[in-house]
């Protein structure tokens, strides 16, 4: 709840975190533009992340805490390529937990895992490893989904959530199969585009 003391004070001030967290997805995701005290007094607006969705990523120990960066992040209007990503990351970490259950997942270790560029088992031409990471992943295979549509001429994404990290945590094969796969996609929406039919 954001209360009157909240709202006072310098409208230029960057929110920190809180003390108990070791690490916040929101402060690591969020520019400082859009950390100042001022867009506390923003409305939430119709495209947002939900505040259970928030709660998620935050984790269930996080809860009781009054955060205002939550705040913030459910008053900035947010892209859906940042709601998924955040989605992608959190189901990202929970799949950590399970393949490495004496390791400790939480936010801070999980997106550098994410981010990091590590051998994910493909090959060039040469036979050489490719060095990659899942975020460099999630933005190719995010790219491949969008489409332009003639209702208002702006670009959506075709894909969801489960199926973009299914295809972004892919063996090497697979993943190759679904670049392929998902560059004929688009191509055959460009042609029917060319030939007069908008989808």
């Amino acid at each position: 709840m954001i209360t009157d003391e909240d709202l006072r004070g310098d409208p230029e001030e960057i929110i920190k975190p809180l003390d108990v967290c070791k690490f916040c997805l929101f402060d690591y995701l969020l520019p400082p533009e859009q950390k100042k005290r001022k867009n506390l007094k923003l409305d939430v607006p119709d495209k947002h992340i939900d505040r259970g969705t928030i709660e998620q990523m935050c984790g269930p120990e996080h809860d009781k805490y009054e955060c205002k960066l939550k705040y913030f992040a459910m008053r900035i209007p947010t892209d859906d390529r940042t709601a998924i990503q955040l989605g992608a990351m959190t189901i990202f970490k929970y799949d950590l937990g399970k393949k490495y259950p004496n390791i400790m997942w939480d936010q801070e270790s999980s997106a550098n895992e994410w981010r990091k560029s590590q051998d994910l088992g493909r090959k060039n031409l040469e036979g050489k490893s490719i060095l990659e990471s899942y975020a460099e992943r999630f933005d190719t295979i995010w790219k491949f989904g969008l489409r332009e549509f003639a209702v208002d001429e702006k670009e959506r994404q075709i894909l969801g959530l489960i199926g973009i990290y299914e295809m972004v945590v892919a063996g090497p094969e697979l993943y190759e199969t679904v670049l392929k796969g998902l560059e004929g996609l688009k191509q055959e929406h460009f042609k029917r585009d060319k030939e007069g039919i908008k989808r």
